[in-house]
């Protein structure tokens, strides 16, 4: 320490063992005493600030943010559309689930060591998350691709929550569209129409039977075709009963051969009684001659008459009443297949008594039965156009399940974050300034360390 320095501390710092005069702190006095040491200053606020000026320009690298966002998929629930799951769930899943699994598969993929730190966060009041990571501006590759690979496995996970929510919807998707494939394949409607229209084809030939001059000439063919054309069902012991049918009819058609054979009889008979009334009133040989031939044709057409009327009455009516108890029978064993014979049984009869009624009859029939085709049709096209409604709100209900999905790819902020070169210089030069004056400080302090040492000596 030279002279000068000695006697400049003597004249401005207290001597130990003696109080200062004045309590207050000279902050001029100060001054002026360290700007003595402004070697001291300036040398090491120089190192430090060289120091950071290089840590600054080759060592330190500004860091930006690179942040992806994903929406969170929706799914429908009693006509409500609500999250796949909550944003915190989501979070909390992330944080605890796929970041720390999969940030250590990646880095081993990239042959990289370390951690790092992905920060996940929702917007408040949004049913968005936000990745987000701090990287240097050469990492921007690795970190996207990692960013990528996040949201595809959030993506994914939730992919598969939408296909077990929509399972059921796509299944009845598929059975609503193949019923519509069959509502609309030809032969769905042909099927419905094919009954109808071969019953009625069916009628319009009974129809035509019934218009037929020659109808009441063949009625056992005309029975034959409407037990064919009207039940398709027949069974042998419908045959059967077919030709006790026909057994009755021909007694009732002998019977009726016969009354009238009968009839001419009676009336041959009756005529022979009034020429014998005649002849008694006039007696004479030829009139008696009259008479005995009268009588004898009285009485041939008498013995005429009687196998006729035996026949009618007691042979023909014992036929008829065995064939009725064998229809009976007949019906007794098989009364499912009677009760739809009978039916045709009752047309036919009708078609006997009253041919024209009949006709009419037929006539409604056929139209009915168009009116049913036509109605079969109406109801199938309705059919197929509410087929394709269902299928429409199914469908729309399936679009309603939003994916979760990647609203921004991965994208670098455009200013860094954090410190930046210039905020790292001024820092650095605050500390140099704070440095530089600790370091006069402590030089000070030193020389003041020394003088008391000299003193004391």
């Amino acid at each position: 320490m030279n002279e000068k320095t000695r006697e400049l501390l003597a004249t401005q710092l207290p001597v130990y063992g003696y109080a200062p005069q004045e309590d207050e702190i000279n902050l001029i006095d100060l001054w002026i005493t360290l700007s003595h040491y402004r070697k001291q200053f300036f040398m090491m606020a120089t190192v430090i600030l060289l120091l950071g000026t290089l840590y600054t320009l080759f060592v330190f690298k500004e860091k930006y943010e690179i942040v992806s966002m994903i929406q969170i998929g929706t799914v429908e629930q009693e006509n409500n559309r609500i999250p796949l799951e909550s944003a915190d769930s989501l979070i909390s899943k992330i944080n605890h689930s796929i970041v720390p699994g999969y940030t250590a598969q990646w880095m081993n993929e990239h042959g990289r060591e370390g951690v790092f730190k992905t920060k996940i966060s929702n917007p408040k009041g949004s049913e968005t998350v936000v990745i987000s990571n701090k990287i240097k501006h050469d990492e921007l590759e690795f970190f996207s691709g990692f960013q990528q690979g996040l949201v595809r496995i959030i993506t994914e996970d939730h992919r598969r929550m939408i296909d077990s929510f929509q399972a059921a919807i796509i299944s009845s998707l598929e059975i609503a569209q193949l019923k519509l494939d069959e509502l609309q394949n030809p032969l769905t409607l042909d099927i419905k129409l094919k009954a109808n229209e071969i019953k009625l084809e069916e009628e319009k030939n009974k129809l035509n039977k019934l218009q037929d001059d020659n109808f009441f000439g063949i009625k056992k063919d005309e029975f034959n075709n409407k037990i064919i054309a009207g039940e398709h069902k027949l069974e042998l012991v419908k045959s059967a009963e077919k030709i006790l049918q026909q057994q009755m009819k021909r007694i009732q058609e002998t019977k009726e051969l016969l009354s009238r054979s009968m009839g001419d009889l009676s009336s041959q008979i009756e005529r022979a009684r009034d020429n014998q009334k005649q002849a008694q009133t006039n007696v004479t040989e030829l009139s008696a001659m009259s008479q005995l031939l009268i009588d004898n044709e009285i009485q041939q057409n008498h013995n005429r008459l009687l196998p006729l009327e035996e026949r009618y009455f007691v042979t023909l009516e014992n036929d008829k009443a065995q064939l009725l108890e064998k229809i009976e029978a007949n019906r007794l064993q098989q009364i499912e297949v009677e009760k739809q014979n009978n039916i045709l049984r009752q047309k036919y009869n009708e078609l006997l008594l009253d041919n024209k009624l009949q006709i009419q009859q037929q006539k409604l029939v056929i139209d009915k039965i168009n009116l049913d085709l036509e109605r079969i049709k109406l109801q199938h096209k309705n059919a197929i156009s509410e087929q394709k409604q269902r299928i429409k709100e199914i469908q729309t209900r399936l679009d309603n399940y939003n994916e979760t999905r990647i609203v921004s790819s991965p994208v670098i902020s455009l200013n860094p974050t954090g410190l930046t070169q210039m905020t790292l210089i001024l820092l650095f030069v605050v500390l140099a300034v704070f440095i530089g004056f600790t370091s006069m400080l402590v030089a000070l302090f030193n020389d003041k360390v020394k003088q008391r040492k000299l003193e004391l000596a």
